[in-house]
C-alpha cells in the first residue's frame, strides 16, 4: 500500500459458508466463538496494516422464517460478541454494517439503522459504531439521510453504492 501511496482506512469482514446458520448469533457455541475469533484476528490485522477501523458485516446473522430464531438468543449473542471484539481493541473504531435481508437469510438480524443504533446502544463500548451502506438504505426503504441523522456521532463510515428499494 504504502510503495502506491495508499493506506488502509479500514478492514472490512466477511464470514464464510462456514458460518451459514449464524456468525455471531450461531447456536452452536463454538462455532459462535471461532466467528468471534476470527473478528478480533481481523482487528489485529487492521492495526497491522495501519486501519484505524475494524467493519464487520455478516450475510449470515440471520433467519428465512417467522418463528424461526430465537430472537433473543441471537440478540444476545450478537451484543455479547461485539462486546469482546471492542474489548479486545478498545484503540480501533468498531463498526457493524447492517443490511435488510440477503441472499443467504430473508431477515438479518440488525436489519435497520435504527436496529443498528440499539445494537450500539446496548453493546455499550465508545468504539462501537456504524457503517451506513446507502444501498442497503434502500433495499430496508430507508431514507439515508435520516438514517445519518439517526446515527450521530455513532456513524463511523459510509459506503456510497445504489441498491433495489421496496
Amino acid at each position: 500500500l504504502a510503495a502506491a501511496g495508499l493506506r488502509a482506512g479500514a478492514l472490512q469482514m466477511r464470514f464464510s459458508k462456514e458460518f451459514r446458520l449464524g456468525a455471531f448469533t450461531n447456536p452452536d457455541d463454538a462455532v459462535w466463538r471461532k466467528a468471534v475469533d476470527l473478528t478480533i484476528e481481523g482487528g489485529h490485522m487492521a492495526k497491522r496494516l495501519g486501519a484505524k477501523e475494524l467493519v464487520v458485516w455478516s450475510a449470515y446473522d440471520g433467519y428465512d422464517y417467522s418463528a424461526q430464531a430465537d430472537y433473543w438468543a441471537a440478540w444476545t449473542k450478537i451484543v455479547r460478541a461485539f462486546r469482546l471484539v471492542c474489548d479486545a481493541h478498545p484503540d480501533l473504531r468498531v463498526s457493524m454494517e447492517h443490511k435488510p435481508t440477503d441472499e443467504n437469510t430473508r431477515f438479518s438480524i440488525v436489519d435497520s439503522a435504527g436496529a443498528a443504533k440499539l445494537l450500539v446502544r446496548e453493546v455499550d463500548r465508545p468504539n462501537m459504531g456504524v457503517t451506513l451502506d446507502v444501498g442497503h438504505c434502500l433495499m430496508a426503504g430507508e431514507n439515508p439521510a435520516q438514517s445519518v441523522a439517526l446515527l450521530g456521532d455513532r456513524l463511523f463510515g459510509v459506503h456510497l453504492n445504489d441498491g433495489h428499494s421496496k
